[in-house]
């Protein structure tokens, strides 16, 4: 009799962790899912930051651009900021 415990007590552990098993892996895929939702939600965010912060500096300097072009110490200047890495002799 003892024996026959023992044996069901062996198969109720096995499909305990059986069932068990998919569970733990299911929440874990789950988990990855929302960290990556999460990340993607972020990048969209900056992403859209980004679009309306550029289309805020090309209105910008589509309001400034004429005057620098009708002053040419605007226009030098406006050259050495479009071109920080050249020397201000090639300048």
């Amino acid at each position: 009799m003892s024996m026959t415990k023992l044996k069901v007590g062996i198969i109720t552990a096995v499909v305990a962790v059986g069932i068990a098993i998919p569970s733990v892996m299911q929440h874990h895929a789950q988990t990855k899912l929302t960290e990556a939702s999460e990340a993607l939600r972020q990048h969209s965010e900056r992403s859209n930051r980004l679009v309306a912060e550029n289309q805020r500096l090309a209105k910008l300097a589509k309001q400034t651009s004429p005057a620098a072009t009708s002053n040419p110490s605007l226009g030098v200047a406006a050259s050495m900021v479009r071109e920080p890495n050249r020397p201000v002799a090639e300048q």
